[in-house]
């Protein structure tokens, strides 16, 4: 799907904080008897693992419609999520180390239904860090731009 910037929802909400932080990798250990493998450590000594990212999805449909979602990843079924107007619906989950996490939903409301790739870590890692909101509404769906204050990052919707 190719990234279409369109005129930003007006909708008014508060501006979300980001508490990512990045960790530093300071050592590892290389095992080699009959398979290679890497384990990474964090300053403290931990396992190395990719930050928790949180998914909010706002329902920003203008007809007041109910906003029917329905989440999954390569290994996870969400379930399927009804969301009143202005309603939400969040997920948390860990991405993977090798930066190819995608979880894609289904959006579907009295007459319309639309498929879309809400987390892709390739296109939003460095967007919205741990912490990606999104509103969708009749035109496509809307990503929270930190450096703006706006829901600017835009993808219109592609007919099936």
């Amino acid at each position: 799907m190719v990234p279409v910037l369109c005129k930003p929802f007006t909708w008014d909400a508060p501006t979300p904080m980001s508490s990512h932080e990045r960790f530093r990798i300071t050592s590892f250990v290389l095992t080699t008897e009959r398979a290679a493998s890497i384990v990474l450590f964090t300053t403290e000594g931990k396992p190395f693992q990719n930050p928790l990212v949180t998914v909010n999805i706002t329902n920003a449909l203008t007809h007041k419609d109910q906003l029917t979602v329905h989440c999954k990843s390569a290994d996870d079924d969400l379930g399927v999520h009804q969301l009143h107007p202005l309603g939400g619906y969040a997920f948390t989950f860990r991405p993977n180390f090798i930066g190819t996490t995608l979880f894609y939903c289904t959006f579907q409301w009295p007459g319309w239904s639309y498929n879309f790739d809400i987390y892709k870590d390739s296109r939003d890692r460095d967007r919205c860090n741990d912490l990606c909101l999104w509103i969708v509404g009749e035109q496509g769906v809307c990503m929270f731009h930190y450096v703006t204050k706006k829901y600017d990052f835009c993808y219109t919707w592609v007919d099936k």
